[in-house]
């Protein structure tokens, strides 16, 4: 019997042409951000995982202290990053890859819940969104979470349907592998646990089975493992990360606005770890790890909750509301101006906003009809009931796209057999559409972040730590003309200004920024910064020690103070002894702040004493990556490469002390240690082959001689020495 002729375009070719779109169309894009000045212009989270990928990638695998952040995303970064090397394209593919497999997934949803037309125009959708074609080329989790959560839940319809244990096993693995990812994703435990109550029976029945057992049981490996983890690494009971309190309080405290990652001053936008760790010891009285902080913030969020149950429950509502708008909203880049720079995003029609109205229409049209359906809906619903409880951001909505979509693509395909049978329901459905649509594209309440300069003052930084002082200078100008009070707007001129060598601007920035923001220590230490360049010591020294005072462990104020009190006649050295163990205290035994403490007793000529603190810095080791503030940064000042460098710099004033106290011979093993820190330190290279000359010893004096040459082969100085 002959087949009858189908489409060539069949469901599962259909999808191989909407992949192969989706791959052209992000390449096209990833080609069009390399071309922009900001294509390695990371954001706060971007760089910790770049850096933190990298320390895993180098080995560094069980980590320091807990996890500040859940790591199965961070893993696997540094996975890639072990095999090919990191970089910026890698990690971008690797995205983009997570973003096919999500784009198949919403497909597959697509087809069990609704037919293959819903299923090839959803996959369609998300391939061409220009939302998750962002995000899935910045390093963030979110597309990776947003992926492991599709294959949880199409693994749960599949048991729901087959009752297999291996669809349950499978199930419980990605749901595992999601918490991991953000926890978060335990929001789909009372999903399941709703849904098996009141939607469904059959449902409730797989779970009355010996289905369940398989699957928690990978679920509570994957958590047990990392709980385990730290406990065994960090004696701390925390379930998977500890940055959980600190997010919450940042969503409910009395200057919360719903949308941006700010604490009450002066921690503002730019807190810290060390900040809110060292806030939490100082009002509890003792030293707390991570889990305890969490706890500690926690405890200060819920206190205020129940200080202020309306206030709280006006900004819950607020934070609900704006999970459900149009307008793009980020913590730190300005979305709609870098989607004006793309052509691909910026003339991309594709907006949330559609997605809810036709969501909304065919959920009033027949949606009620279908519970597989309704398990889209009760995930969607108890989802952003839980964020809510925290802040909203864009890119914290990304995980429910996939759902949205295929809701609205149901929506999209009922519009035409309502007209055709002209039921009741088309009117109110149009309605409900439209008014939420308007709602969505039009708020009613406006998040407080509108005029933050923010974007500008971020891309003043790039520029900033790429030495380009000049473009620098100008969008920090254009941040001040946003907001001139806004915290370290005006810090960043008198920094830049500071960088020019023009003082007297320097000075009047740094002084406007200590009068709007006094109790924030940046201005402090760039002012003594100043002072010391003008060699004004007694106001460069009351400038650091205000600083210290603000902020004991801050490192970089704690330097300032040790370059200050060096050259201050007013410090004698039982003073600054003192001073020295305060801060190895306070800082941790930083190697950057020993290092300046060790060159302060270096320039008073205690060189004994200034050996002895050099030599504690060599041995200080990092502090742990998962609690690094530094990590955040553009220049990871706590890179193992930056560590070694500035261990190669303390063993060169080892050397240096022992010139000046006649010890010729003492100083040679730490010129060689300098070398092998630092093979391009000219100087050290230069001193051993004069060392060896005056000891006598030219074999050795050649030998370095030879190594020196081929070290740097073009310096005239080399060629002119007689070793």
């Amino acid at each position: 019997m002959k087949k009858p002729q189908g489409s060539f375009l069949t469901p599962g070719r259909s999808l191989a042409v909407i992949l192969i779109l989706a791959a052209v169309v992000r390449i096209v894009y990833l080609i069009a951000y390399q071309n922009l000045p900001i294509w390695d212009q990371l954001t706060v989270d971007n760089y910790y995982h770049n850096h933190w990928a990298q320390s895993i990638a180098s080995g560094n695998l069980f980590g320091d202290t807990t996890y500040f952040r859940a790591p199965f995303y961070v893993f696997t970064l540094g996975a890639l990053y072990a095999l090919v090397g990191a970089s910026l394209w890698a990690a971008r593919l690797l995205g983009l890859v997570v973003g096919l497999v999500s784009i198949g997934l919403t497909w597959a949803l697509g087809r069990k819940v609704f037919n293959n037309r819903v299923a090839s125009t959803a996959a369609l959708v998300q391939a061409l969104f220009p939302v998750i074609i962002y995000f899935e080329s910045e390093l963030l989790l979110d597309s990776l979470f947003t992926m492991l959560l599709q294959a949880t839940v199409y693994f749960l319809l599949c048991w729901q349907q087959t009752n297999r244990h291996h669809h349950a096993i499978a199930a419980g693995l990605f749901m595992g592998l999601a918490v991991i990812t953000r926890p978060t994703a335990l929001v789909l435990l009372p999903v399941i646990l709703v849904y098996q109550l009141v939607v469904s029976d059959e449902f409730r029945f797989r779970l009355r089975t010996l289905g369940t057992v398989w699957l928690l049981m990978p679920l509570v490996i994957l958590v047990g493992t990392v709980f385990i983890r730290n406990i065994a690494v960090a004696s701390d009971p925390v379930l998977i990360s500890s940055q959980g309190g600190i997010n919450f309080y940042i969503g409910n405290n009395e200057e919360a606005d719903g949308v941006t990652a700010r604490l009450p001053e002066p921690l503002g936008n730019n807190w810290r770890i060390a900040e809110i760790s060292y806030l939490a010891k100082l009002e509890s009285g003792r030293k707390l790890r991570p889990g305890e902080i969490s706890s500690f913030w926690t405890s200060k969020a819920i206190d205020w909750i129940s200080s202020h149950p309306l206030g709280f429950a006006t900004l819950y509502i607020k934070k609900c509301y704006y999970a459900f708008t149009d307008r793009l909203l980020s913590n730190n880049r300005n979305l709609e101006r870098f989607f004006a720079d793309i052509w691909l995003l910026h003339y991309n029609p594709l907006s949330f906003g559609w997605l809810l109205a036709f969501t909304v229409f065919g959920l009033v049209a027949s949606l009620a009809g279908n519970p597989r359906a309704r398990f889209f809906l009760l995930l969607i619903a108890m989802y952003v009931a839980l964020i809510s409880l925290f802040f909203f951001n864009t890119r914290f909505r990304l995980p429910l796209l996939p759902y949205f979509i295929l809701l609205a693509g149901y929506g999209l395909f009922a519009i035409k057999p309502m007209l055709v049978s002209r039921t009741k329901r088309l009117l109110p459905a149009v309605v409900a559409a439209l008014a939420v649509g308007v709602l969505s594209f039009f708020p009613v309440v406006s998040p407080a972040e509108v005029d933050s300069p923010m974007d500008e003052t971020s891309t003043g930084l790039y520029h900033f730590a790429n030495g380009n002082t000049d473009e620098a200078l100008r969008y920090f100008r254009q941040a001040r003309t946003v907001d001139s009070t806004y915290p370290e707007v005006n810090l960043n001129l008198g920094v830049a200004f500071l960088r020019s060598g023009k003082g007297d601007s320097s000075e009047y920035y740094l002084k406007q920024e200590m009068q709007f923001n006094p109790e924030r220590p940046k201005s402090y230490v760039n002012l003594a910064s100043l002072y010391l360049t003008d060699s004004l010591i007694d106001e460069a020294m009351v400038m650091a020690e205000k600083a210290v005072s603000l902020r004991p462990y801050d490192i970089v104020s704690n330097m300032l103070l040790f370059r200050a009190a060096a050259r201050s006649r007013q410090i004698a050295n039982d003073s600054l002894l003192r001073m020295y163990r305060s801060a190895a205290e306070t800082t941790g035994d930083d190697i950057y702040v020993l290092f300046e403490a060790g060159r302060s007793f270096h320039v008073r000529e205690v060189l004994v004493r200034a050996e002895m603190i050099y030599r504690q810095a060599i041995a200080a080791q990092p502090p742990p990556i998962e609690t690094d503030d530094e990590a955040f940064e553009r220049n990871f000042r706590n890179s193992p490469a930056a560590w070694n460098h500035k261990r190669s710099e303390a063993w060169l004033q080892i050397a240096y002390c022992h010139f000046r106290l006649g010890n010729f011979r003492e100083s040679i093993a730490p010129l060689h240690k300098t070398i092998d820190l630092d093979p391009d330190c000219f100087n050290a290279y230069l001193n051993l082959v004069r060392t060896y000359a005056w000891q006598g010893d030219s074999v050795q004096a050649d030998s370095v001689y030879q190594a020196f040459r081929e070290q740097f082969p073009d310096s005239q100085q080399i060629l002119q020495m007689k070793p």
